[in-house]
Parts: C-alpha cells; sequence; structure tokens
C-alpha cells in the first residue's frame, strides 16, 4: 500500500474512533467514514470532488469517456466492436489515482480490480497507465506497484503510458 494512502486511512479510521457519536460530525462521509472533500469517495455526494481527468478522450483509436463513477473504454478490434466499463470505487486527484471493479460484461477480467494511475504529459494531456488490470480484490489493486510517471516511454508496467486526447464536446 503506497505510504500516503495508508497515512491517510488510519488517520480517516483514528478520526472516527475519537470522534463522540453527539451527531455534529460535519466533516466524515456517513456511508465510507473518508473525508468527501478529499475525492476519495466517488459516490454521489455533493461535496465530492469530481474526478480530475473527467471528459471524453481518444488514445489509440479507442474512445474514453471518464467520470467520478465510471471508466468506460469503447472501440473495435478485428472488426468487432467491444465496450469496457470500469465501475469506479476510489479515486485520489491529488495521487493522481483510480480503483475501479472491472465490469460484468468485459469478457476477460470480469468482476476483478484495476488501478488507473494517471499524469499530465509534457504537452499538456493527460496520459494513463493501467497499472493493475486484474486484481482479486480491492486492497490488491490499491497495492499495485506505482506507475512511474517520471518515464512516460516504459514506466507502465514496462510499457508506455496511454495519451488521452481530449475530444472537442
Amino acid at each position: 500500500m503506497r505510504l500516503s494512502t495508508w497515512m491517510l486511512f488510519a488517520s480517516s479510521l483514528l478520526v472516527a474512533a475519537c470522534d463522540a457519536d453527539d451527531g455534529t460530525d460535519t466533516d466524515m462521509d456517513s456511508d465510507t467514514g473518508l473525508d468527501s472533500d478529499t475525492g476519495l469517495d466517488s459516490d454521489s455526494d455533493t461535496e465530492a470532488a469530481d474526478i480530475e481527468l473527467a471528459g471524453t478522450y481518444t488514445s489509440f483509436g479507442d474512445t474514453h469517456v471518464i467520470t467520478s463513477t465510471d471508466w468506460t473504454q469503447s472501440g473495435s478490434f478485428d472488426g468487432q466492436d467491444y465496450e469496457l466499463v470500469f465501475d469506479i470505487v476510489e479515486y485520489d486527484n491529488d495521487l493522481r489515482f483510480a480503483l475501479a471493479q472491472n465490469g460484468s460484461g468485459n469478457g476477460d477480467n470480469t468482476d476483478l480490480y484495476s488501478r488507473f494511475d494517471w499524469t499530465v504529459n509534457p504537452d499538456g494531456d493527460f496520459a494513463y497507465c493501467q497499472i493493475a488490470f486484474a486484481a482479486p480484490d480491492l486492497e490488491a489493486a490499491r497495492d499495485a506497484d506505482d506507475a512511474d510517471a517520471d518515464d512516460l516511454a516504459a514506466g507502465c508496467n514496462g510499457f508506455g503510458w496511454s495519451v488521452l486526447a481530449a475530444v472537442a464536446e
């Protein structure tokens, strides 16, 4: 687990454990216990920030539609159209990662977990790395080794990061 993620998790537990149950806690999100303004919680709380890279992009001919709740990739391979859906469970805009459960209709690795890391490349475009794509659970996806944002050519499990070119809407 990333040290910073572990520290955030531990401090959230400490705050929750020390907080008196007097109904006055307005900083904690009641469904997860995470601070609503960190961007870590991707539920429908109005206080949570949208995922930083929300939008529609193309990458290697595929279309990526990213929201705070899902990442959908569609395209064509060998003449067959496909759509992959990843349900975002957690994200952090400061650490630039999202954890997602792979959709049950994705074909391979259904219902397993993925971790997407992202950065901004020198041209100002987002680049992403799906650093984990078949983790057995959310914790394993969270604990995946970080992608190397300083090595866009080979810092994604030995491969290059994928550039997301924004689609004008």
